[in-house]
């Protein structure tokens, strides 16, 4: 089937500083510009975020930066859709939480923000991605479940194909029978929520069932 997806190039340019405020504080500023060019629209945006990182304990951290993100851009004409231009500025977060459990760990990360989507088009997107993993049996079994949802709308026309809502669960089990060879036993739902309008919904949703074999080489030091 025809996807529509645009072909598009990006280029950002990032700067960061951290400054080490106390033994368990990290003050972090952030600046970055980004330059989005596809057949659909053209746009140019510049961020700045401040944010702290702090310690809570030595095997629990977490990270927030908030900030603006500022876009202008030109939307080429198309089909039912005149040409336009315009800017927009979004309040952005990113929030980064890590804890080390006595057998694995767990990590969840929210952002909310605007960059480039598939169909060419500025996007505002809403995201938080949570990963659990375990170990069963030390060197042996394996476990972890990854989620991950998000929300986008496109800041630059009325009802676009980058308005939508994305849902995926992974649970993954893994026997490491031999040091060399293992196998991976995974189950991916995924459920795809588009809005076209009133009375035009667009859902769908997937089951997959994956059982793969891994074998992992073994690593040679060559000394000078």
């Amino acid at each position: 089937p025809n996807s529509n997806l645009e072909d598009s190039t990006e280029n950002t340019v990032l700067g960061e500083l951290a400054y080490q405020w106390t033994p368990i504080d990290t003050l972090i500023g952030r600046v970055d510009y980004a330059h989005f060019d596809s057949n659909a629209s053209v746009f140019d945006q510049g961020s700045a975020l401040g944010g702290l990182g702090h310690r809570f304990s030595e095997t629990f951290n977490a990270e927030l930066l908030l900030g603006t993100t500022y876009t202008t851009f030109e939307e080429q004409a198309s089909a039912g859709n005149p040409a336009k231009s315009g800017d927009d500025t979004t309040f952005a977060v990113y929030l980064t939480v890590e804890k080390e459990l006595r057998t694995g760990s767990v990590a969840a990360f929210f952002q909310r923000d605007v960059g480039g989507g598939g169909f060419g088009l500025a996007r505002r997107g809403t995201q938080l991605d949570v990963l659990w993993d375990t170990i069963i049996v030390p060197d042996r079994w394996f476990f972890s479940l990854a989620g991950e949802a998000f929300r986008t709308d496109s800041i630059e026309q009325v009802n676009s194909r980058d308005d939508r809502s994305y849902v995926q669960i992974v649970p993954r089990l893994r026997w490491q029978f031999s040091r060399q060879l293992a196998l991976d036993i995974s189950y991916r739902y995924r459920l795809n929520n588009q809005d076209r309008g009133p009375g035009t919904p667009d859902n769908a949703d997937s089951n997959a069932g994956i059982i793969g074999l891994v074998f992992s080489f073994d690593r040679y030091a060559i000394s000078r």
